[in-house]
């Protein structure tokens, strides 16, 4: 079977929107929150808080928010907005989805 340009070209647009794709970017954010946790090994568990469970502070919470716009070209909300209103919790899984949902194609 011999390709065209134009099916070349959605076949490889097709590999970049695969969950493999996903799995990147959840890796990638995930590393970068174990960065700034000190981590060079990480096992993150998604539902970990970032605050209470992770010790982070305001000042680790802006780093890594200014990390994840620069790497992933996001205007993102201060990341203490995206905590559950009822639980009040800022889970990585909660950063992973927002940045996930917001990159831009």
């Amino acid at each position: 079977m011999k390709l065209t340009t134009t099916a070349f070209a959605f076949a490889a647009l097709a590999l970049t929107m695969t969950p493999l794709a996903a799995a990147d970017e959840t890796y990638d954010i995930m590393e970068m929150i174990a960065h700034h946790m000190g981590e060079v090994e990480f096992d993150l568990d998604p539902s970990a808080d970032l605050i209470k469970d992770l010790g982070f502070d305001e000042l680790d919470l802006m780093e890594v928010q200014e990390d994840l716009e620069e790497t992933f070209g996001l205007d993102m909300p201060d990341l203490t907005s995206l905590a559950d209103p009822e639980t009040g919790d800022l889970t990585v899984q909660t950063v992973v989805d927002y940045v996930e949902a917001h990159t831009p194609v």
